[in-house]
């Protein structure tokens, strides 16, 4: 059963079946927002970030 939650994913920057996993989970009624990331690349890190914070706004790891 969907959550009334947004998740945020991250995945590599080549899946290229990142839209359609999307649309398939949008179809399910989960609301996802994905961000491709190269974690061994430092600036892309930060680049992610910042689009997870305009999405949800300040972070708390510790929400449950």
């Amino acid at each position: 059963m969907p959550t009334p939650h947004t998740a945020l994913v991250t995945h590599t920057l080549d899946n290229a079946h990142v839209p359609e996993w999307l649309k398939a989970q949008a179809a399910d009624g989960y609301a996802l927002h994905a961000y491709g990331v190269d974690v061994a690349d430092e600036a892309s890190c930060p680049d992610m970030n910042d689009g997870q914070h305009r999405v949800r706004g300040t972070h708390d790891r510790h929400a449950h």
